[in-house]
């Protein structure tokens, strides 16, 4: 059986007029060691919008264990629509940052 990960990745824009700003991208995967490769080395489709964007990814701050695919996907919409603020408490209540 597939476990799954929700995480957030702490990012930082390396454009000119923001640079330095941190962002937090959330996703869900099955194996998040792998996904963060991906992000830092821009990988795959969706790291596409990381690099037009000009933001490179750092590290995970949050990772949560979900039991099945549809669970991954209903908690990752649901911190996508967290505000940056709910999201750093989300990151600090556990401390990974």
């Amino acid at each position: 059986m597939t476990e799954y990960y929700v995480y957030i990745i702490e990012a930082m824009r390396t454009s000119k007029q923001n640079y330095g700003h941190i962002i937090y991208y959330t996703g869900y995967s099955s194996n998040p060691k792998r996904r963060l490769f991906e992000h830092k080395n821009y990988f795959s489709s969706n790291i596409n919008w990381m690099q037009k964007n000009r933001i490179i990814a750092r590290k995970f701050v949050y990772i949560e264990h979900v039991k099945t695919l549809n669970q991954a996907k209903k908690r990752e919409t649901q911190i996508k629509r967290y505000s940056k603020k709910k999201k750093e408490e989300l990151i600090n209540k556990y401390n990974l940052k």
